[in-house]
């Protein structure tokens, strides 16, 4: 059965030019803490309609699932992306999260909870983000390093 590899084969609702699906794994997406976590409503097919799905934003990527006990999640890059609340006919607090290889229409249970999400990864996407595990990992070996990450500089010396 498919739900034991994969959250889902959803069907965006506009095809993308590629499409392009990663996956992820709990460990994986567990390691640092993420930015904000729950269910939202995924619109998977215009037959179909929404499917509840697990959420977790951590970085400039978006993570979900069928539920949290799912080992694996679908992995969503949010590089180059737009979000924005959309009107959806007979669904209320929808927003619509664009990438360039996803169309994704999701609902929140409150206008709050979507201008929670709205928020969550506007932000997340105009922080500079950086991997706490590679930076760790630098310091580790010790040696002298110079690392320009974005705006930061670091060095690391022994």
């Amino acid at each position: 059965m498919l739900d034991d590899y994969s959250s889902e084969s959803d069907v965006d609702t506009e095809p993308a030019k590629a499409f392009h699906r990663k996956i992820s794994t709990y460990k994986e997406i567990t390691t640092t803490t993420c930015t904000k976590e729950g269910y939202l409503m995924k619109h998977t097919s215009t037959f179909q309609g929404y499917r509840r799905k697990y959420f977790k934003l951590k970085g400039r990527k978006l993570y979900y699932a069928k539920d949290t006990k799912f080992t694996i999640f679908d992995e969503i890059d949010l590089t180059g992306f737009s979000v924005a609340e959309c009107s959806t006919k007979n669904i209320n607090h929808s927003f619509q999260v664009i990438t360039p290889f996803r169309n994704l229409i999701l609902c929140a249970e409150s206008r709050k909870e979507m201008e929670d999400w709205i928020t969550a990864i506007k932000t997340a996407s105009s922080n500079e983000y950086y991997d706490v595990s590679f930076l760790t990992f630098l310091l580790w070996w010790g040696e002298i390093y110079l690392l320009s990450v974005g705006k930061i500089q670091i060095c690391f010396v022994q």
